[in-house]
């Protein structure tokens, strides 16, 4: 919630701590992200809790935790699947220049969009 408080956005989020693979009680919601093991098992109820119109995105850090959640979304009408890779590598800037470390001890991760129609 501090960086939801940093970017001045407390009144246009509203974070909820509970299982989304056992129900999501609001209804009409404009976008959901989640950053849990198996959102393949939320797609459901996260269909039913967004809006026509309304956007998901998870984060995994395993390919096959994608493709789970994209062979899912493709189960229900979801549009503009996209998953885009992130790597985090340290820079090394100094008075000559940036430049990657040479030491690649890379994190990386999969964030996965899609969008509900009818």
């Amino acid at each position: 919630m501090k960086n939801v408080k940093k970017a001045g956005l407390e009144k246009q989020v509203t974070p909820k701590l509970r299982d989304v693979t056992e129900g999501i009680d609001e209804k009409d919601l404009d976008v959901i992200i989640l950053d849990i093991p198996n959102p393949w098992e939320a797609v459901n109820h996260v269909w039913n809790a967004l809006k026509t119109g309304g956007y998901f995105c998870s984060f995994s850090p395993l390919t096959t935790q994608v493709e789970n959640t994209v062979k899912e979304l493709e189960k229900h009408s979801f549009i503009e699947m996209k998953t885009f890779e992130n790597i985090q590598r340290e820079m090394i800037v100094s008075k000559h220049g940036m430049r990657p470390s040479f030491d690649m001890l890379g994190h990386t991760g999969y964030l996965t969009f899609a969008r509900k129609i009818l």
